[in-house]
C-alpha cells in the first residue's frame, strides 16, 4: 500500500512473513485486516484459538510489538 509506505508505515503481518488472514474465520481466503505500524517492531504474530473462531467472522488480528529504539 504505497501510501503508508510514503508515511513510514509497514503492515505488521507482511514484516513478519504472515499471510494476515482473518476472513473467515473457519477458512481465511483473504486478508481484509491489517495493522500498520511506524516506530515499532513486529516481533510476533498471535494466532487466535480456532475454538473461538465460530464467534465472528474475522478472527482477531494480534502480534506482540517492540518500540524500535
Amino acid at each position: 500500500m504505497p501510501l503508508f509506505g510514503e508515511l513510514g508505515m509497514n503492515e505488521v503481518a507482511t514484516m513478519l512473513g504472515e499471510s494476515g488472514r482473518t476472513f473467515p474465520a473457519f477458512s481465511p481466503a483473504l486478508a481484509l485486516d491489517k495493522m500498520f505500524v511506524r516506530g515499532l517492531k513486529p516481533v510476533e504474530w498471535l494466532v487466535p484459538t480456532q475454538d473461538t473462531a465460530w464467534l465472528s467472522d474475522p478472527l482477531p488480528y494480534m502480534a506482540r510489538l517492540r518500540v524500535d529504539a
